[in-house]
């Protein structure tokens, strides 16, 4: 049964037309409030008739029909409730009312205009049915028969009942608790459960009914998938980076926080300056932007938030923008799974935008980069920097933290070597002794840190300040391997102490980073108070991809993408071009008249003297990213062709 028809498709001849959905919604705030309509408790129909007739009542035929086709697929019998509009109450009520013989039945008062306030609040059909299911429970409980009001055990059994009958009818986890998940009162009242014991107590009904969980939207990650390195989100970052072969030029990055109980996740692809002009070149002004490089750049979150006063729902999505000279349009769009912007916008995708002020910064941020951070015990910020700009997205989250301690993990690509981070934002007695700034740091390669050598492995990053602002670190790793032996115990490495230097970060919580990215090194970033410390990374690149070089030509093993990339390699490092010259023909022998692959092919050819071919390459390129309709690559083309002629 298609419950959207089940609400929708009530045609009654002659009869005005009702939104029959709004009409549900409203009984939200009758389970979640209890609220008293009148001023004295009403027992009679006679009563109520007489009062609502004063307001300018009218009983509504439609929104009986309505509820009796759901309660008959949910098996109750029908006429089980009467309705009666009641307009300028400003709210909803559900209670037994006695009749002319004595008998009570169960009524349900409503006031529509109410309704048309509050209708914006619903996001799916199941978020009502889910509200009449909860009424249902309590009567079928027995908890109304007094009129006396509710309590907490009544409410969570309701709630229970609601979970069961949604997955009996085949609702998801998340749209059978869509309805409380719209409330943003977090604490228990007198009446009424805290918000997060009522998500439980439906949880366990929804299971008990036979919920699925492969029901649920695919984009909805869990808390408890949050939790570990170990989650989808990060094996599928770290599967992805075992598949290069050479490094980005955009690394990826992926990166996940607790922010007020809600788990957020990011992952992007971070391109740098490179002595470039980058807002209003590269990045043109009042123009879409990926918001990042490659892939789309993606937000996910495990319960919903609000960004000024707007509901977000829980989920996936593309991060958008539109760069000015004075502010910003963020977008968050729901189909996330693109290269770039899509090639279809569709406005309807848009779920929320807004407009933030440009803020100018006066140290250069290199590599883009987004982070998150908390503000209060259930808000935050998303913040985005490049070059000396940096924007913030203020927002809340519909959960609440005991205290503002949050956790963050973070993957970094530094050329073929894997950076993994996990720390809180809090940290304390660093003037006083060494404290622990990061909780572990994990290379997959032998490194340097500070000129330092480290071997790879993880450790914990302790840190002292002294009296003059700078950061004195250490490393601490337990059980390490010397050679193939196992050594157990504690061993301490002294790396660097760092100068403070200033920034103009107004934040108060403490955050990690790697940045100023190159295929060869990078810098690890303390960000304490108003300072920052800077210190430097390098990894092994080059080793690690001549090696996988020879290993994939000894098998024959490499595709087209493989020598493209290796070409590149080659020409970016000023290395032998003849070699690179004969990796690009490979790749453009084995997948013929690609666009991409002859631009890189014609600039290869130029740098090596052949002009002329390299024209007539770029000329072949050209044709191809038109067809495309790919507007960057034909930018590019069209800027070498123009110097080359």
């Amino acid at each position: 049964m298609n419950y959207r028809e089940t609400i929708y498709n009530i045609e009654t001849k002659n009869a005005k037309r009702l939104d029959i959905l709004m009409f549900i919604i409203i009984l939200i705030f009758s389970i979640i409030f209890s609220p008293t309509i009148f001023s004295q408790n009403y027992q009679t129909v006679e009563e109520v008739d007489n009062i609502c007739s004063q307001l300018g009542f009218a009983s509504d035929e439609e929104a009986q029909i309505a509820v009796d086709k759901i309660l008959n697929e949910m098996g109750i019998p029908s006429k089980s409730f009467k309705l009666r509009s009641c307009p300028n109450i400003n709210n909803a009520i559900a209670k037994n009312i006695k009749d002319a013989n004595g008998n009570y039945e169960r009524y349900i008062l409503y006031d529509i205009n109410f309704m048309k306030r509050i209708s914006d609040n619903a996001q799916n059909d199941w978020s009502a049915i889910s509200v009449l299911a909860h009424e249902i429970g309590h009567h079928l409980s027995g908890h109304s028969l007094n009129n006396k009001g509710s309590n907490h055990k009544w409410e969570l059994e309701a709630d229970y009942f609601s979970g069961v009958s949604l997955a009996k009818m085949g609702a998801s986890l998340e749209e059978s608790q869509s309805a409380i998940q719209t409330l943003r009162y977090e604490k228990e009242t007198s009446t009424h459960p805290s918000k997060a014991n009522r998500l439980i107590e439906i949880e366990k009904g929804w299971i008990a009914g036979g919920g699925n969980n492969s029901l649920n939207s695919e984009n909805v990650v869990s808390s408890e998938e949050f939790n570990l390195f170990g989650n989808p989100i990060f094996e599928k970052a770290k599967e992805n980076y075992n598949k290069v072969k050479v490094p980005m030029s955009s690394p990826r990055f992926s990166y996940t926080k607790e922010i007020g109980g809600t788990y957020f996740s990011l992952n992007y692809s971070r391109p740098s300056i490179k002595e470039r002009t980058i807002f209003g070149d590269v990045i043109p002004y009042n123009a879409f932007w990926r918001t990042g490089a490659n892939e789309n750049t993606t937000i996910s979150f495990t319960q919903d938030i609000y960004i000024d006063g707007k509901l977000l729902k829980k989920g996936t999505y593309a991060l958008y923008t539109t760069p000015n000279t004075s502010s910003w349009t963020v977008y968050f769009y729901s189909d996330y799974d693109n290269w770039g912007t899509p090639e279809n916008w569709d406005s309807k995708k848009i779920k929320l935008s807004i407009e933030v002020p440009k803020i100018t910064l006066s140290d250069t941020q290199e590599s883009f980069s987004i982070l998150l951070e908390a503000t209060g015990k259930n808000t935050g910020e998303l913040i985005l920097m490049w070059e000396n700009t940096k924007i913030k997205v203020a927002f809340e989250t519909a959960t609440s933290a005991n205290n503002l301690t949050t956790n963050t993990k973070e993957i970094q690509q530094v050329g073929l070597t894997q950076i993994q981070l996990e720390y809180n934002n809090v940290i304390t007695d660093i003037d006083k002794s060494y404290t622990k700034l990061v909780e572990t740091i994990t290379f997959d390669d032998d490194i340097s840190l500070c000129d330092k050598n480290i071997k790879a492995g993880t450790y914990k990053i302790l840190g002292k300040r002294d009296k003059d602002g700078s950061l004195s670190v250490q490393l601490e790793q337990k059980n390490r391997k010397i050679g193939s032996k196992e050594v157990t115990g504690t061993s301490i490495i002294d790396i660097c102490r760092i100068p403070a230097l200033r920034t103009d970060r107004a934040e108060s919580t403490y955050y990690v980073n790697v940045n100023d990215l190159t295929d060869i090194e990078a810098t690890l970033n303390f960000y304490i108070d108003s300072k920052k410390y800077k210190f430097e990374i390098k990894v092994p690149t080059d080793e690690k991809v001549f090696e996988v070089i020879k290993a994939i030509e000894e098998i024959d093993a490499a595709t087209s993408g493989d020598y493209t990339n290796f070409a590149i390699y080659y020409y970016d490092k000023d290395l032998d071009i003849n070699i690179a010259k004969k990796y690009i023909d490979k790749a453009d022998a084995m997948n013929p008249d690609k666009f991409w692959i002859l631009n890189q092919k014609s600039i290869i050819y130029y740098k090596i003297g052949d002009k002329k071919e390299a024209i007539n390459i770029a000329k072949r390129a050209l044709e191809g990213a038109k067809a495309a309709n790919n507007s960057d690559y034909v930018s590019i083309i069209g800027a070498n062709l123009a110097e080359w002629q």
